[in-house]
């Protein structure tokens, strides 16, 4: 029977974040859970008959600005609820009321079995193909940037509910699914007590159609009061026309934002270049360069499927060469059983398994990393001219640094980090570097558990264990902590500690203290789990199905950014 529900909201999170990950697989550990059938009549009933909101809410570091670290809180659903609102999204994928303007190129819906929504590439390749042909078209002329204001909480809750039942009545989705939109928004509600007017969350991916669905009268008015020169990712916006028709067309768009009670930045957080600025930036990530990753962990999937036996050779070279990705065993994944695409089928057919050489993978891995290596300093020693090249460089700094904390020797590390130091937007690449090399994880689990799951993920391989001089107390680092637990890290306290935290019991496989807890989130995850040994660790080195995703991206190096080809 399909899983492919299952299989969507596992692509989606796992990318995303470990905990959302990990409550997924426990989830559907039940043959029963996993099937389309039960998505769709059990756990949409399910969602829509709980009264009350289950949310475990996270802090993500965010970035610095003028000198101090800001944080983004993260709600993470309950998984129940992860898998209806992977249904709802997969129906709303269905009727062309839902689907952004042309004009939008983020959070774009996905009709296939891969993930609920399409890769972020997908968007933002097609958004700089668009502008580029603009820009020659129209030289001499002027791009302007914009973004909005604290865009999700900004969202009017009442509204967006407004719009969401007039989107599902012009639709003609069945009422089940109206009515489960209206659960989560006023789930949303629900987790914000106390706070004055609450907002879209950030986390559920229903939020992001619903964010697009707020926006979709502005984004075809803009589309066409410019003809088709306004472009928009998430809350980053541009537009081309001469200065008279910029002004003109910035004014309007300050007004309609104004009208559903959201705001623009000010001119200090906006630029403009001309348009043959645009087309002399360089500094942007081309497909050639941004397809030689896939292409590596491609390589390494395609040798785990047709000769297993050279896995641990593989790991054992990748050692010696100080690479830090993690194989994962796909023998006992290949012979499940799945109607959806089967990516295994695919390659059977059309890859002759002779031609895959541990030799090739070897050397291809040398070569890139050398690349790599050589474009991260061509690029941090860039002259730049303007705002555009600025952010654009930073972009691909981070895409590279993204890759080379996977591939590069300790040397080279200590020689990027060398070069990070003093770039504020670099911040977080720069410790987790620090991390790598010193194995001290007493600074990073202060910048949000997204910054320990970047460690976690690489270091695991070849350091164990981990120390930390800090005192634990406050309950953000307990949380950040428990990453590391959850990856099967031992960590060293410099003084003896006892840290008296249910969710790091859980994490730490002491599942019986972690009953204890009066959190609703985390009472519903133990339960899923059960009283036996801890599955963490095997949990997030084994795949649910032959389909699932990896992902090897360090902070999803460059993604949700406008700049990133």
């Amino acid at each position: 029977m399909s899983n492919n529900i299952a299989l969507k909201s596992l692509n989606q999170y796992r990318k995303r974040d470990i905990i959302a990950y990990l409550s997924l697989r426990y989830y559907l550990d039940s043959k029963s859970s996993r099937t389309d059938l039960w998505a769709k009549e059990v756990a949409t009933n399910l969602t829509i008959k709980n009264t009350a909101s289950n949310f475990f809410k996270i802090k993500h570091f965010k970035g610095v600005v003028n000198g101090e670290i800001k944080f983004r809180d993260i709600y993470i659903p309950s998984p129940n609820d992860i898998i209806s609102e992977s249904v709802l999204i997969s129906e709303c994928a269905q009727h062309d009321t839902f689907c952004t303007n042309s004009a939008v190129y983020s959070y774009l819906l996905n009709d296939t079995n891969e993930s609920i929504y399409k890769h972020y590439t997908n968007g933002l390749n097609k958004r700089y193909t668009s502008i580029q042909e603009a820009c020659r078209n129209k030289t001499n002329e002027e791009v302007l940037y914009l973004d909005v204001k604290s865009f999700y909480p900004s969202i009017n809750l009442s509204e967006i509910e407004r719009i969401w039942v007039e989107a599902c009545n012009n639709s003609n989705i069945p009422k089940l699914y109206l009515k489960l939109g209206k659960t989560f928004i006023n789930n949303y509600r629900l987790a914000q007590k106390g706070i004055n007017n609450p907002g879209l969350l950030i986390g559920p991916m229903f939020c992001h159609l619903l964010a697009n669905l707020y926006l979709k009268e502005i984004d075809c008015s803009m589309k066409e009061a410019t003809l088709n020169r306004y472009w928009r990712y998430v809350d980053d916006i541009v537009i081309i026309g001469n200065s008279k028709e910029i002004e003109l067309y910035s004014k309007k768009l300050h007004e309609n934002m104004k009208n559903i009670g959201l705001e623009l930045h000010d001119e200090s957080k906006f630029f403009k270049l001309t348009t043959t600025e645009w087309l002399e930036n360089k500094s942007g990530i081309d497909s050639n360069l941004s397809w030689k990753w896939p292409k590596l962990v491609g390589a390494i999937k395609k040798l785990s499927i047709y000769q297993p036996e050279k896995i641990n050779q593989l790991k054992e070279i990748f050692n010696e060469m100080e690479v830090r990705l993690e194989i994962l065993d796909y023998s006992r994944e290949v012979k499940s059983e799945s109607i959806s695409f089967n990516f295994f089928a695919w390659l059977k057919r059309n890859l002759k398994p002779d031609k895959i050489k541990i030799e090739d993978i070897i050397n291809y891995t040398e070569n890139i990393r050398n690349k790599y290596f050589d474009l991260f300093n061509e690029t941090i020693n860039m002259k730049v001219s303007n705002e555009l090249e600025h952010k654009t460089r930073i972009t691909r700094i981070k895409y590279l640094v993204g890759r080379l904390i996977y591939l590069a020797k300790e040397k080279k590390l200590i020689l990027i980090m060398e070069n990070l130091v003093e770039i504020p937007e670099l911040l977080i690449q720069y410790e987790i570097i620090k991390t790598i090399i010193t194995g001290d994880i007493s600074t990073i689990v202060k910048l949000g558990t997204n910054a320990s799951q970047a460690v976690s993920q690489v270091v695991k391989q070849n350091r164990p264990t981990l120390k930390c001089t800090l005192d634990p107390s406050d309950a953000d680092v307990i949380i950040a902590l428990s990453i590391f637990k959850f990856h099967g890290i031992n960590i060293e306290f410099t003084d003896p500690v006892v840290i008296k935290n249910s969710f790091y019991d859980f994490a730490s496989g002491d599942i019986n203290n972690a009953l204890a807890t009066d959190n609703t989130y985390l009472r519903e995850l133990v339960s899923l789990h059960g009283r036996d040994n801890s599955k963490h660790k095997e949990m997030l080195t084994t795949l649910f199905d032959e389909n699932e995703s990896l992902s090897f991206d360090v902070l999803n190096a460059g993604s949700g950014s406008s700049y990133y080809f």
